[in-house]
């Protein structure tokens, strides 16, 4: 899960499979990457994080 910093603390931005090379954040497990998917977190766009765990968004 790739984060960025805002003043009320840390902001998911973006989800990435776990060895995508684009990103840069802190592991996560599935059920938090799917959470977080379905909440309108944009997948990475190179790794797909939302076809390795089987959702269509």
């Amino acid at each position: 899960m790739e984060t960025a910093r805002t003043a009320s603390g840390p902001k998911a931005t973006r989800v990435h499979v776990g060895d995508c090379s684009m990103g840069d954040g802190r592991p996560v497990s599935r059920d938090q990457a799917r959470r977080a998917l379905a909440e309108g977190i944009e997948p990475c766009p190179y790794c797909s994080p939302e076809n390795a765990l089987g959702m269509s968004l």
